[in-house]
């Protein structure tokens, strides 16, 4: 019986094989949420890093106001990204703020002036429309040089 099955399986002609990878799109970045959406995925041919490129992942923000006698109210934000292409430079921050009663947007090239990146923080200050007496929700949004964008990651802030 063995030697049957050993003359079957040297007889079988060689198969090509080829190597796939699946991606998503959809996967959550929230931090308590372990739901990748697995039924979604798609497979794609191998390629190497260079070919693709890889979207930003947010994995945290901290947010926290500025405030003196003398300036207007600020938000100050620090998001945490992990950019595996290195290509956050001239890249770009979208941000909405919103509380109750108003919403307001900010939109800024990673330039290392107005937006800085250091090791893997962004951080920024946004004053317009901040009172530090509300309640905010933030929505941030981090895309790369090559335009691959995060996906959107939600924080709040309060004092």
């Amino acid at each position: 019986m063995i030697l049957l099955f050993s003359i079957f399986f040297a007889c079988k002609t060689e198969r090509s094989r080829s190597f796939s990878v699946s991606s998503n799109s959809n996967v959550n970045t929230f931090e308590d949420s372990d739901d990748l959406n697995d039924d979604s995925a798609d497979t794609a041919e191998y390629t190497s890093v260079e070919e693709d490129s890889v979207a930003p992942e947010i994995r945290t923000i901290t947010a926290f106001f500025l405030s003196s006698e003398t300036d207007p109210p600020r938000i100050e934000v620090h998001v945490r990204v992990d950019d595996w292409n290195d290509d956050l430079m001239n890249g770009s921050v979208e941000m909405s703020y919103a509380t109750d009663i108003n919403n307001h947007d900010f939109s800024s090239v990673i330039d290392g002036v107005d937006v800085m990146i250091e090791a893997g923080v962004i951080s920024f200050i946004v004053e317009e429309g901040v009172r530090n007496d509300l309640f905010y929700t933030l929505s941030v949004v981090i895309s790369d040089e090559a335009g691959n964008s995060s996906l959107p990651y939600m924080t709040e802030l309060a004092l």
